[in-house]
């Protein structure tokens, strides 16, 4: 299977061993992370499920600030899903988006509603991943 959404690389300064998959799922989830077979379901209510090592314990390694900024995220209208894969040093976020985002309005007119939504949704993932590098 193939991603289809935005993509953002982002460093962090956690340090922990292995890594987590966080996943935020909408109505309808799709591109749902698929290489968890080493990784064991930590945390899963509402919409989020965190997968992670069996030890290891994402409430400290991660943050409780991170943990609640992304459970603020609306996975919502044109967002259909969103996740997160942490490990030390690396965050990669992918973002599921309906076509109004993901394509160019050449025949069609611009629609500023979609893009609107997609920069309030930016400014919440860079928000919750500022949380994830120390303050200078």
């Amino acid at each position: 299977s193939a991603f289809v959404g935005k993509y953002v690389s982002y460093p962090n300064d956690l340090h922990f061993e292995g890594r987590y998959l966080i996943t935020l799922k909408g109505e309808t989830p799709v591109d749902l992370p698929s290489d968890i077979e080493d990784l064991v379901v930590l945390f899963e209510a509402d919409n989020t499920v965190i997968y992670g090592k069996a030890d290891n314990k994402y409430a400290s390694d991660l943050g409780k600030e991170f943990i609640s900024k992304i459970k603020d995220i609306k996975i919502e209208n044109h967002l259909f899903n969103l996740s997160f894969a942490i490990w030390s040093g690396h965050t990669s976020v992918y973002a599921s988006y309906d076509d109004k985002i993901m394509t160019l309005p050449y025949q069609n007119e611009y629609d500023k509603e979609p893009n609107e939504q997609y920069a309030k949704d930016l400014l919440q993932i860079f928000d919750a991943l500022s949380t994830l590098v120390e303050k200078k």
